[in-house]
């Protein structure tokens, strides 16, 4: 009888190993699938803009914007891609008399909102971020036409002075944009030294 009483307590005290592992290794498992999802969905969220911007851009031009009193993560970044698609797509950069608040008056939320999702999503202000594209588009037009009239660029680009357009560029650059056209010029004049190949002995 007491032997019986000796192998019960073993195989209880088995049973309890057995479970404790089973148990160790449940959450284990758990612990690295929830690392899993989390790192998942991290990584979906990064890649998630360029798949998502089409279904953004529709529910903006359907006027689907959220509540400015209830605005979600979410929210913030349809925001973001609302206002994206404005300033870059559809050129809204090239308004002179574009500002913060006259772009949230467009997309119908507000200007504290607006800064915010601009914030999150592309760590700059609006101003920089608004110049960003100016400089570009600026940039993109002495490129293609060297000789363009310097004196006819901020306007072109959406600066309502040269001042404020010579500026930002020189704060995007590093130089002037003369500096940065005759830089263009150079380089087109140069002439264009051509490789050759090794001779083979």
């Amino acid at each position: 009888m007491k032997h019986e009483l000796n192998e019960s307590e073993d195989v209880n005290r088995i049973n309890t190993h057995v479970a404790a592992i089973c148990i160790f290794l449940l959450v284990i498992s758990v612990a690295a699938t929830f690392k899993s999802i989390s790192m998942y969905c991290k990584l979906k969220k990064q890649g998630a803009v360029n798949y998502r911007l089409q279904g953004m851009i529709k529910k903006c031009d359907e006027g689907d914007m959220p509540e400015s009193h209830s605005v979600s993560m979410d929210q913030y970044e349809l925001l973001f891609w609302q206002a994206l698609h404005k300033v870059r797509d559809e050129q809204y950069f090239l308004k002179s008399d574009l500002t913060i608040e006259t772009l949230a008056d467009v997309l119908n939320t507000n200007r504290s909102y607006l800064s915010v999702s601009i914030n999150r999503f592309c760590d700059k202000g609006f101003s920089v971020w608004l110049n960003n594209f100016r400089i570009q588009h600026a940039e993109q037009l002495m490129r293609e036409n060297p000789s363009i009239a310097l004196k006819d660029l901020p306007e072109q680009c959406g600066y309502a002075t040269t001042g404020t357009f010579v500026r930002n560029f020189k704060r995007c650059h590093n130089m002037s944009p003369s500096e940065f056209m005759n830089k263009l010029l150079i380089e087109q004049t140069l002439p264009k030294v051509e490789k050759t190949s090794p001779a083979t002995h």
